[in-house]
């Protein structure tokens, strides 16, 4: 029988986020500090925007997080462009054996929740359901720009009928199982990006082709006419060595910037209806909109400076279909024979890190992005490469597409199942 409890019953313990310091200080230790904004990413299995800090280790005695434990976003973010706070990620095995030793951001908090009343898996997808059905808009409020979680008034007001242990697992089951597909989906994708652009770097960065020409040598797997299309020497330039007959230039000389803006729907439009176009932010999908600003392959690579890996090249998305993206992304098409396949593979090649500004709020701003130095090659050969990458990126699309009927499907069945509106099939609960 289920039984009604408020949230704040359910939670053990809630600590608070640190920051750490930039570099290791007596009585501190290294750890990966989760923020607000790694959450969608490291729920995509990606973890390469999450910084590395030094903590005092008085500190981290509270703050390490556990396999089970909820990572709260209590702060950030802006309800104005939709985005509230409120987001969360449940810790796994998987997050720390990737990571190492971490905590969370400041901004966020650490949840250890009552391991004998809630499964944890449950309680992430019953944080899901609040987040995706919008009503955490009641616990979200604006200051300065930023909002916060009113955490206080969540502990005490949100109720959550709890069946026992056993139907949550099992409630939790279906939607756990999509959420693996889709994440399988994701690593083919990475894998398949890992061949383009392991061909891009050999091709248009290290000029492996013209070196084995130089050599007297043939291009390893390349065919004769492919093969032909590579020169046999090296001149100097601007950039320093580069094949002869390529240019140097710009990333400006190779890319078209368009114009992005706010979402048309003012909050309470977005909280009472769900669009079929998604809309982007500088980091993932923030929501999905009922009209399309940009239609076709777009890369978009966020303005805020503080987005980019740990290599220093910049987060990017590559978005096929119809959709909408807010002011903090730029959206970019490639120019002439450079397709926009090109140019992504491009951009996964380039340190922006020397092209941020701004002391307080970073920025790569339009100038600076189009001023990051470019080899420039042929049409021909980017022709010819792109014939070569064509069926790896239709694969992309066709992964990117299904996962997001997945994530339609989890979404359907995710308030569903948290309601109870949808019961436990009696050989699900036996298993």
């Amino acid at each position: 029988m289920a039984a009604n409890y408020p949230v704040g019953e359910l939670i053990e313990t809630s600590i608070g986020g640190g920051w750490g310091a930039d570099e290791l200080e007596d009585d501190s230790s290294p750890v990966a500090v989760i923020r607000g904004t790694d959450i969608p990413r490291l729920s995509r299995g990606d973890f390469s925007s999450v910084p590395r800090r030094f903590e005092s280790n008085r500190k981290i005695r509270t703050r390490l997080l556990e396999v089970g434990d909820i990572v709260l976003e209590v702060a950030g973010g802006s309800a104005a462009r939709g985005q509230y706070t409120g987001r969360t990620l449940l810790v796994t095995t998987e997050i720390l054996e990737i990571l190492g030793p971490a905590i969370c951001a400041s901004f966020c908090k650490r949840l250890v929740l009552r391991k004998d009343l809630i499964d944890p898996l449950y309680f992430f997808y019953f944080m899901q359901d609040l987040y995706k059905s919008g009503r955490v808009a009641d616990y979200d409020s604006q200051s300065t720009g930023i909002s916060n979680f009113q955490f206080a008034a969540f502990m005490t007001n949100e109720m959550l009928e709890l069946p026992p242990r056993e139907i949550q697992a099992a409630l939790s089951t279906p939607l756990e199982l999509v959420d693996q597909k889709i994440l399988s989906n994701r690593g083919l994708a990475n894998t398949l990006e890992s061949i383009a652009q392991t061909l891009f770097r050999s091709w248009f960065v290290d000029f492996d082709p013209v070196r084995a020409k130089m050599a007297g040598e043939k291009p390893a797997g390349m065919d004769d006419a492919t093969a032909a299309l590579f020169p046999d020497s090296m001149e100097e330039s601007e950039l320093g060595q580069i094949p002869a007959g390529w240019t140097s230039g710009s990333l400006g000389d190779l890319i078209e910037i368009h114009d992005s803006k706010r979402i048309p729907l003012s909050s309470a439009q977005r909280k009472a209806r769900k669009g079929i176009y998604p809309y982007y932010g500088a980091t993932g999908v923030l929501d999905y909109v009922d009209s399309a600003l940009f239609s076709g392959p777009h890369v978009l690579v966020g303005e805020d400076g503080t987005v980019i890996t740990d290599r220093g090249t910049p987060v990017i998305q590559y978005v096929w279909g119809d959709f909408w993206v807010n002011n903090h992304a730029h959206v970019l098409t490639g120019k002439g024979h450079i397709s926009t396949q090109y140019l992504k593979l491009f951009l996964q090649t380039v340190d922006v890190s020397n092209y941020i500004t701004g002391a307080v709020q970073q920025k790569l701003n339009q100038g600076n992005l189009r001023s990051i130095p470019a080899v420039v090659p042929q049409p021909p050969l980017t022709e010819i490469f792109d014939r070569f990458v064509s069926s790896i990126f239709l694969e992309l699309q066709s992964l990117d597409e299904e996962s997001h009927s997945l994530v339609a499907i989890r979404d359907a069945l995710l308030s569903r199942l948290i309601s109870g509106e949808l019961e436990v099939p009696e050989d699900l609960l036996v298993s």
